[in-house]
Order: structure tokens, then C-alpha cells, then sequence
């Protein structure tokens, strides 16, 4: 989830030689939608070359090397989503070579994911972000070396393993998160509807610290409906996740503050484009489907014909922390819809 790499925006430093060897990491959906031969054509537009290429199903013990940036216990709800995701299927590792493939591997994915990611557990392709992280990964992928230090760990959040049953939350949603992600209702923080509390786009934040501010913040929110909510607004930029009146909304803003989150505000239901709001009524997940022995694989839509399934709020001209309660948005969208996350 971080946006860009290092070099984003700015030329590499003349001291640093491209990368000769990079590679990409096609995960299970991608296999499953038959997108290999995309991926081959992308790959050589992008004037790079295959060199080696081989099929495995990662372990849990390889997601945790691998994205060593999350943890245990720090990262419960994106460690279960991770492993869900890429442990259960095929995936396979290309190693690619060619002038700075670093940079090509990483429009590749850029390009494949455009095209194809539906959010954070769904979104296709891997290529490292950062010239550390690829010697890591290729290192580990292709010649089993685990000796390089492990990342960074991103913000962490709660322990939410004494809270709900995180592997059943998993099960739960994993049907919603291989489709267009339908957009969940905000969250009902009283009788009234007047006013929204908006959640902006963060990737300086992880999903586990995004719940963990919503939690607070919405009391009595459904454990599932607080995570669609989180990967609603990273998917989006800004996404409305309660209403209320405007004391109660006032008090959800303050406490995503007091969780570190920087880019939330308030507008009234009619800027948010909400219908007046019906009785109370708390969502719930659905029923978990039965599970099928030969699932029908459907073609994706193209871009163009998917339905826009969760809206985009433009966020006031400050969508900060320091925004008074009770403000509206006005003036251009400083939360703009972002791209899937790197991870």
C-alpha cells in the first residue's frame, strides 16, 4: 500500500544501478481467470524477457517471509486475508530481465491491475515496490534464500483474535471480495441520518489499523461490516461509513483521529448523495454459501462495462484531522480514487 515506490515522481539517483533481474508473482486469481498470456504480452511490451518461470502454492510460512511487513499479532486480519488469498491455489513466479526491469515489472503490474484487481486480496499480480524488497522476495522465490533482513512492519492494529472469530469472518466475506465489492451501508450511529461520516483513502495505513480506528469509532459495528467499510474507502478514496446526527457523527471523527487516521470529515446526507435515512437497522454478513465441487468461472467485465458499485466522495479542501466538526465538503476531491495496493 505504499503509493509509488521511492522514485515515484522524481528521477533515480545517478549512484544507483537498475535492477538487471525482476520478477512477477502471478497469484492464484490471476491463474484462475486465465490471464497468464496477458500477463507474457505485457511483459515483452514492456521489453523485458523471461528467464526462468515456475508454478507453486505458497505456504503460510511463505506469505510471512514474503510480506514480512505484517505480523501475527499485529496484522491478525491481513495475515488471515493473505493466506486465504494465496495459499489455496497456484501461483506462478516469472523472472524477468532487461534494461532497469525493476521499473518494467512494476508497470506491468501497474497495467494488470488497472485492468483487472477488484481491491486488496483481489488485485491479481505482485512486483516489488522497492529495491530492498525485490532482492528479498526474488532471492526467496527463486533461490529459497532467508537470510535477508525482514521489512519494515507496517502500522499495526489490534489483537481482533479475542474480539470474533477472525478465520470465520474470513470465510464470511472471501465470496464478496472475488467479486465486484458490493458497497455496504454506513453504519447507523443513531435514529437520525442528517449527517456522514466520511473515510478517505490511506496507505499509510494497513487494513488491521484501519478497523482498529473504525472499532471505536462505530460502536457496536458488525465486525465484517467494519472491514467491507475499510476496503470500501481504500478502494475508492472516500467512502461514507456512518450516519448520524451530527453530535454523534462529530464523536465517530474524533475518535478515527485519536486512531491516527488523517483523512476522514463530515458532510450532510444530501452532499453525500444519501437517500434520507431509514430505521435503524445494523448490517449483517450473509449467509455463507455452500461450497461447490466444480465452480463456473465467468468472464470479468471489462473495465468500461463494470458497474460502479461504491461511490467516491470528494473531500473538503482540508479532510485533515484540524476539520471542525460539522463541516461540509466543498471544492475539488483531495481524497481522489486510488489504484489497488501493492501487496
Amino acid at each position: 500500500m505504499t503509493p509509488g515506490g521511492p522514485y515515484h515522481g522524481s528521477p533515480r539517483p545517478p549512484t544507483e544501478e537498475p535492477a538487471i533481474t525482476a520478477f512477477l508473482l502471478l497469484k492464484p486469481d490471476c491463474l484462475r481467470l486465465g490471464l497468464t498470456g496477458e500477463a507474457e504480452e505485457a511483459i515483452i511490451e514492456a521489453g523485458l524477457r523471461i528467464e526462468r518461470r515456475q508454478t507453486m502454492v505458497l505456504s503460510p510460512a511463505d506469505t510471512r517471509f514474503l510480506w514480512s511487513e505484517y505480523t501475527d499479532d499485529g496484522h491478525v486480519l491481513a495475515r488471515a486475508f493473505l493466506d486465504r488469498y494465496l495459499t489455496t491455489g497456484p501461483s506462478e513466479a516469472l523472472l524477468v530481465s532487461g534494461d532497469d526491469a525493476f521499473e518494467g515489472a512494476r508497470r506491468v503490474k501497474r497495467r494488470l491491475r488497472s485492468r483487472h484487481a477488484l481491491g486488496m486480496f483481489a488485485n491479481v499480480v505482485h512486483a516489488a515496490e522497492t529495491p530492498a524488497e525485490l532482492a528479498r522476495q526474488r532471492g526467496y522465490l527463486f533461490d529459497g534464500v532467508t537470510t535477508a533482513a525482514a521489512a519494515r512492519h507496517r502500522p499495526k492494529g489490534m489483537d481482533f483474535r479475542s474480539v470474533f472469530d477472525v478465520p470465520g469472518l474470513v470465510e464470511d466475506l472471501w465470496p464478496m471480495l472475488r467479486e465486484d465489492l458490493p458497497a455496504p451501508p454506513p453504519f447507523p450511529l443513531d435514529g437520525s441520518g442528517t449527517s456522514v461520516l466520511v473515510l478517505g483513502g490511506d496507505r499509510d495505513h494497513t487494513l488491521d489499523s484501519t478497523v482498529s480506528a473504525i472499532w471505536p469509532a462505530l460502536p457496536g459495528v458488525d465486525p465484517a461490516h467494519a472491514v467491507l467499510l475499510a476496503l470500501s474507502a481504500d478502494r475508492t478514496g472516500g467512502f461514507p461509513i456512518a450516519r448520524g446526527n451530527r453530535r454523534s457523527v462529530a464523536r465517530g471523527h474524533r475518535a478515527l483521529i485519536e486512531h491516527g487516521i488523517r483523512y476522514c470529515w463530515q458532510v450532510s446526507a444530501d452532499e453525500a448523495g444519501l437517500p434520507p435515512a431509514p430505521p435503524p437497522a445494523r448490517w449483517k454478513p450473509p449467509a455463507r454459501p455452500e461450497p461447490q465441487t466444480q465452480p463456473e468461472l465467468q468472464a470479468r467485465p471489462e473495465p468500461q462495462d463494470r458497474p460502479d458499485a461504491c461511490p467516491v466522495l470528494p473531500a473538503p479542501r482540508h479532510a485533515h484531522s484540524a476539520h471542525p466538526a460539522g463541516s461540509a465538503a466543498a471544492g475539488p476531491a483531495a481524497a481522489a480514487s486510488a489504484p489497488p495496493p501493492s501487496r
